[in-house]
């Protein structure tokens, strides 16, 4: 019809096809933003894992010492618990979580190469970890009057659990005889050897925060 409107013609198959095409397209590449989003770039990854990879070194260094030297000349006549100090100065410069993540790993480490054979070591850790973690971060600063504060706390909680232990497996002792052949001496010398795995988690922790206060 002249003059007329001409008649729509409908898509070519080409188009029609190509709209799905393009609607899985669309959706995909959302998906893969969403993704990626959520995952942490390697720049990012790279200190934590190095930070961790350094605490644990410190954390498997000094329970081998202890389970090597330290148990063959020991202060008092009873082997120190050196790694209870790896976790808490790990927590003074981490946080709860880092201090929970040593204690775990410091318990069945030390488990693992035989020094002691109480299960409860790893939930000691652990708590003793997360706890210091958060009184140095919302109660208390990370200084030393503060880690002096902790050794004799540290000492005190490892002591109770070396008395439960004696008490529950140890046959033929009583409270007092534990006191003075296990947890008196255990104490004396926890305390004395402090500053040595203190020290060596300083110098893995320094590292890093060193750093980032220069990059700041």
């Amino acid at each position: 019809m002249r003059g007329g409107r001409k008649a729509a013609h409908p898509a070519p198959p080409e188009a029609a096809a190509g709209t799905p095409q393009k609607l899985y397209a669309e959706i995909k590449a959302k998906i893969a933003a969403y993704l990626a989003s959520w995952t942490p770039e390697p720049e990012k990854l790279r200190d934590p894992l190095l930070k961790s990879l350094a605490y644990g070194a410190v954390i498997v260094m000094t329970a081998i010492m202890q389970t090597t030297a330290f148990s063959r000349h020991t202060p008092f006549g009873a082997t120190p618990d050196m790694m209870i100090f790896c976790v808490i100065v790990t927590a003074m410069f981490e946080g709860e979580r880092g201090g929970t993540a040593a204690g775990i790993f410091a318990g069945f480490i030390i488990e693992s190469l035989g020094g002691v054979s109480l299960s409860l070591l790893p939930l000691v850790y652990m708590f003793v970890g997360c706890f210091a973690g958060l009184v140095t971060r919302y109660v208390l600063t990370n200084s030393l009057p503060v880690f002096l504060v902790y050794v004799p706390c540290a000492a005190v909680v490892r002591a109770a659990v070396t008395l439960i232990y004696t008490s529950a497996v140890g046959k033929g002792y009583s409270l007092p005889r534990a006191f003075i052949s296990a947890v008196a001496p255990e104490f004396g010398s926890t305390v004395i050897m402090c500053f040595l795995p203190a020290l060596l988690t300083l110098g893995a922790a320094r590292l890093f925060h060193h750093r980032k206060k220069k990059d700041a």
